[in-house]
Order: C-alpha cells, then structure tokens, then sequence
C-alpha cells in the first residue's frame, strides 16, 4: 500500500512540475538535467530509510551553490504542495523552500564587489555587466523617464569595489542632461 502511495505521489510530483513550468512562462526556467535531479531528490525525500530522506535533503540544498540566481532556479523546480503528497513530503519540501529562500536572501543582501572598465558605454550594457558580475539584478526604467540611449559620460575604472558605493560612482557618470 505505502509502495502504492508513493507512486501516485512521484505521478503527481512530476505532473506539478510540468504544470508549474507551463505556468512560469516568461521566467527563467530551471534546465531539464536541474530538474531531473530535483525530481530525483524530491523523490527520495519520501524514502523508507531516514539517512536517504536526510541525504536527499542535503543534496537538494547543495544544488542552490552560492548565487541568488541558482537558489532561484532550484526553488522554481521544487514541486508545489498538493494534498496529494504525504504530509511529511511536504513538511520537508517546506522545511527546504524556507531554507532556500532565506540563502538567497542572504546572498543577495550580502557584500559584493565589482571590476568595471566602462567609457561611454550605454547604461543598459553597464547594467548587464554589474548583474553578469554580482548576480544583483538591477531594473533600468531610464527610457519611461526620456533617457533612452543614456550612456557613462566618462571612463571610469572600478577594481573589486564594493557594490554600492560603485553603483553610486557609476551613476554619477551617466549623463543626466540629454
């Protein structure tokens, strides 16, 4: 019997899965080998033996590595709750969303530095290169306040500053008067 809910627990895991990157049109999406091994992991959080649940856990954390952008993409492809699953299923999936969502927080408010060689180079490029290099995501809504095009009106070197105070000299430089 337990065999039995276990398999129409993974049959509904899975198809939430899908449902869920039919919804998430737009988003980044998690890749399918991320997914797989999610789906895996996910699988074996369900398992007889307590040291498999517990290492299928920790494995499931590892996968978030050290960028906000990672965290997201784990916590994208992690199955949403069902009344289909068995309650200690969803106590740890729980238990794991909260912790990849309190890394993700931690990493991205964390201190990050940044090297930027820019001289007249157009903002939305600047910006691409500031989220390349911190996983910061930065929003550019400069063309809605009639500054399409805006660039850094000078050169400006930046070497392993912190983020902040180099985002701070970087947009001192865009040129406000056009």
């Amino acid at each position: 019997m337990r065999t039995i809910l276990l398999v129409l627990a993974l049959a509904s895991l899975r198809s939430n899965v899908a449902f869920a990157a039919e919804d998430k049109a737009g988003k980044p999406q998690a890749d399918a080998k991320l997914v797989d091994e999610i789906n895996q992991l996910v699988g074996r959080l369900n398992a007889d033996r307590a040291p498999e649940r517990d290492d299928a856990e920790k494995k499931l954390l590892e996968l978030t590595g050290a960028s906000a952008a990672q965290s997201d993409r784990v916590l994208e492809a992690l199955p949403k709750d069902s009344d289909q699953m068995p309650l200690a299923l969803r106590d740890r999936l729980a238990r794991i969303r909260q912790q990849l969502e309190d890394r993700a927080a931690k990493i991205s408010t964390a201190a990050t530095t940044l090297t930027l060689s820019a001289k007249e180079m157009p903002l939305a490029e600047v910006i691409a290169a500031i989220e390349k290099q911190t996983g910061n995501r930065l929003i550019n809504n400069s063309d809605q306040q009639g500054g399409e095009g805006r660039k850094v009106n000078a050169s400006i070197e930046l070497k392993n500053e912190q983020f902040w105070p180099a985002l701070d000299k970087i947009l001192d430089k865009v040129m406000l008067g056009a």
